[in-house]
């Protein structure tokens, strides 16, 4: 059996706090869990680990904004935050400078022991990403971010990736000082601070607890305040929220949202998460007590077996190349464009033909029809509707249509076939004799 239990979200939260609360995580307590993480988890932007960014182990030089997780992505793999440049190649913070920013900090707080605010050291340093996802043209900014721990809380201040370069630098000592004021600032309006902090953090913990079946909360923390911005944005900070679900990749991993500022909108960035959730742990479950490593849909095992291939071996190759970032092995299907994706468990076809194309069940046909046509579908075989030899072996049956705009929309329920089984069917065809097996 190939499948081994893995720790669940709240056993992943348990392990890295460590007896603390999960919303006082630092960054240093979250990195080494991501750099274990597969390698189409650790470079997939959209579950914003860059948002939580990476840990300061005070001693090395710092890059800002987007760089590769223990350098597995190479730079052309990466997209250019700015100007074509890849940051950590000119935005790069020397370590001296970074503990001159601390020392100066610790100093002026301890002068200030009534703030109630704890002296930060390396480990509340990180570099992230802050503001709404990017693109090349309106990139998302890097930042150098310090997280102040204010004993029910956690507020970062940070400088921004300009704000670094020779031209535009501000002293580190005039940063500290302006930092400070900024602290100075939320301990006057703690209470108003702090009221706010707890009503997103109940929300988001009875959000995440919805979800349920081993998901939990892994990260609740206003975007970093830029430490030269105006005082009063403080009690204004988005949010930025992630916990830890099962993903495509039937792994534990971080997702995200970024720009929260309210619980109406966390609720309704989440509100699809429950169901998607549940489907992923009960499908991973069925795998565990079956013993199964996985299925291909019908259509998917139609285009390899009439290439004479081993299903298994090909389900094996397509979830690995998922994992760990590669292209389909497989791409090129039955001599038209197209290949063969493992999410979820599943092994499932895209491909494209003369005036159409097919994706996971649905196959869709360019072109104005009759209203009857898709009508009548329901019921009748889905190559009535494409002469696809996969359409033809699967025997798929329709289950829906649409008309839409210039184009015909093909639905049909993908029958599941157990790995296994489909390799038991390959065995007894003389494919599996020439490869040497029976």
């Amino acid at each position: 059996m190939e499948y081994e239990p893995a720790p669940r979200g709240e056993e992943l939260i348990n392990t890295m706090a460590a007896g603390r609360p999960w919303w006082k995580l630092w960054a240093s307590d979250i990195a080494p869990w991501i750099r274990d993480l597969p390698k189409a988890v650790r470079t997939n932007k959209y579950n914003r680990i860059e948002w939580i960014g990476r840990p300061w182990d005070g001693v090395s030089d710092i890059a800002i904004g987007e760089q590769p997780w223990d350098g597995e992505r190479d730079s052309s793999e990466a997209e250019p935050l700015w100007n074509g440049v890849f940051p950590e190649a000119d935005y790069v913070v020397p370590a001296a400078d970074a503990a001159l920013l601390v020392g100066e900090l610790r100093r002026q707080i301890g002068e200030l022991p009534l703030l109630g605010i704890a002296l930060p050291d390396h480990r509340n340093v990180r570099a992230c990403l802050a503001g709404p996802e990017g693109s090349i043209s309106e990139p998302t900014p890097g930042t150098l971010t310090i997280d102040f721990d204010l004993g029910d809380m956690v507020l970062p201040l940070c400088i921004e990736y300009w704000q670094l370069r020779p031209d535009t630098a501000t002293p580190m000592p005039a940063v500290a000082r302006l930092m400070m004021r900024k602290l100075i600032h939320a301990a006057r309006h703690r209470k108003r601070l702090l009221r706010r902090e707890l009503r997103m953090r109940t929300a988001f913990e009875d959000i995440i607890g919805e979800i349920g079946d081993g998901a939990a909360p892994l990260w609740l923390r206003l975007e970093p305040l830029r430490f030269d911005d105006a005082d009063d944005l403080l009690t204004h900070l988005p949010y930025v929220a992630l916990d830890i679900s099962l993903d495509l990749h039937q792994v534990w991993a971080p997702s995200g949202v970024e720009r929260v500022k309210t619980i109406a909108k966390l609720q309704k960035m989440h509100a699809w998460r429950p169901t998607a959730h549940r489907r992923a742990v009960a499908r991973l479950a069925e795998m565990h007590t079956s013993g199964s490593i996985g299925w291909i849909t019908d259509v998917a095992l139609a285009l390899i077996e009439a290439r004479g291939l081993n299903p298994a071996e090909v389900f094996r190759q397509e979830r690995d190349a998922s994992l760990h970032g590669g292209r389909s092995s497989h791409w090129g299907v039955v001599d038209h464009f197209g290949g063969l994706f493992c999410n979820h468990g599943i092994l499932s076809p895209y491909f494209r033909f003369d005036g159409g194309d097919y994706n996971d069940g649905t196959l869709t046909i360019y072109g104005n029809f009759p209203h009857t046509l898709a009508a009548g579908a329901a019921g009748r075989p889905l190559a009535a509707f494409a002469d696809h030899p996969a359409f033809v072996a699967s025997g798929a049956t329709v289950a829906r249509a649409e008309e839409l705009d210039g184009r015909l929309a093909v639905v049909h329920e993908p029958r599941l076939i157990p790995v296994e089984e489909a390799e038991r069917r390959w065995m007894s065809t003389p494919c599996a004799l020439l490869d040497g097996y029976g």
